[in-house]
């Protein structure tokens, strides 16, 4: 797998979380070429035809939904942005699903209109070459994530942007609103791929260019260079030397030769991907969560995750629930994956089911173990809280994988338990 210039970032301004439930009706795109070069921009408000919820939702009102365009009617132009690119987004399954779900209602839309006619239109869809996911990027680099929405994510790199509702926020239009945040997602795609130190993520900030009109946290800029101390004069008592006098001579200024950046090469991308530094071009040694649209499937939300995973969720239990884990694996036990892992989630599902375990999105009662890398209980989040709270025990990704070589066997699921 390759990243391909060029590249297209997508924020989505919705009505709710799960695509299969709610609609877009905004988006932002920007276009950049393999040097970083700002190529094209785009924005659209969109008309769902249906409540659009909340204003803060989305900061935009009926009225300004109800002159828009249908989603259908912008499809074919931000196709053109997105098909052959590499796409960026925050939250993969979340926007890749949302851009999936809509084009399929267009086309069940396109369809129903034409029905009876014989010739139909094929609808036009969308075709990334790969999709990298900022968020999950940040997860395999190992960054500790305490607010998982673009602004957050952007701060804890060393951004200084407020993710919460403000006065100063409510008063920007959404395309302000949008229009920063696809600026923020190219900002943490540059960072990612610049290999980010969990233990020092402002590092590196100053190779970056900080969005305009936003500037880093004080302490993530880069120190100012230390002024240059000029020559001590002579004591007074006595007359300067020729040391002294070339000493406080100034030195004319030598010209300094610039290589001109080469071009960017395509990136040989593993999983996880290990880019190779290349001078001339964006790319460097982060780890990336990269996925090809073919590889992903929409599960019951409409969220885009990877076919395997959206099986694993559904398959036939083979082996009866043996219940809590407590300290050996065994066959039939129920594991829910933390998104708080370093691990690609892939990894750790072909391990459960590879073994005779039960793979599930939901954290019930039936749990048996919980797979997070978070150890303090006061920074859970998510599953691995609720987890908590119900008393599942939690192993890291890589203890899991170690602890799934040795998986003792189960009993065998039974006709009623199927």
């Amino acid at each position: 797998m390759q990243l391909h210039s060029p590249f297209t970032v997508v924020t989505l301004l919705t009505t709710g979380i799960h695509p299969s439930t709610s609609r877009v009706v905004g988006v932002d795109a920007l276009r950049f070429d393999s040097h970083g070069q700002l190529i094209s921009d785009f924005f659209a408000v969109v008309n769902p035809g249906e409540d659009i919820g909340p204003v803060h939702l989305h900061s935009l009102t009926p009225a300004q939904v109800g002159r828009a365009k249908k989603f259908a009617s912008i499809q074919s132009e931000l196709a053109e942005l997105i098909d052959g690119s590499t796409l960026i987004v925050h939250n993969g399954p979340r926007t890749w699903g949302f851009l999936c779900t809509e084009a399929h209602r267009a086309a069940d839309a396109a369809r129903h209109r034409r029905r009876g006619r014989r010739r139909v239109r094929p609808q036009k869809r969308f075709a990334p070459d790969t999709i990298v996911d900022t968020l999950a990027s940040l997860r395999r680099q190992g960054i500790e994530l305490s607010d998982t929405r673009i602004a957050g994510c952007a701060r804890s790199l060393g951004l200084d942007v407020d993710p919460t509702a403000s006065a100063a926020r409510a008063e920007q239009s959404a395309q302000q609103l949008a229009r920063a945040n696809t600026w923020m997602v190219w900002w943490l795609f540059r960072r990612a791929t610049a290999k980010l130190d969990p233990e020092h993520p402002f590092a590196g900030t100053e190779a970056v260019p900080t969005p305009q009109g936003m500037q880093l946290l004080p302490a993530a800029a880069p120190a100012p260079p230390a002024p240059k101390q000029a020559p001590a004069a002579p004591p007074a008592h006595r007359m300067p030397t020729p040391a002294d006098l070339a000493a406080q001579a100034v030195k004319p200024q030598q010209p300094v030769f610039v290589a001109p950046a080469p071009e960017a090469n395509p990136h040989q991308a593993t999983h996880p991907v290990s880019q190779v530094p290349h001078p001339g071009g964006i790319l460097g040694p982060g780890t990336l969560s990269i996925r090809h649209p073919n590889d992903l499937s929409r599960d019951k939300f409409g969220l885009q995750r990877t076919t395997r995973r959206v099986k694993a969720a559904t398959a036939r239990r083979r082996f009866d629930n043996p219940g809590i884990f407590d300290g050996q694996l065994v066959q039939g036990m129920e594991i829910v994956i933390a998104p708080e892992i370093t691990v690609d989630p892939n990894d750790v599902v072909a391990a459960i089911m590879d073994n005779g375990m039960a793979y599930s999105e939901k954290l019930s009662r039936q749990t048996s173990l919980v797979v997070c890398n978070v150890t303090d209980p006061d920074k859970l989040q998510g599953k691995a809280m609720h987890g908590d709270r119900k008393g599942i025990p939690r192993v890291s990704d890589v203890e899991f994988l170690q602890l799934a070589r040795n998986v003792a066997p189960g009993r065998e699921a039974t006709a009623t338990t199927l």
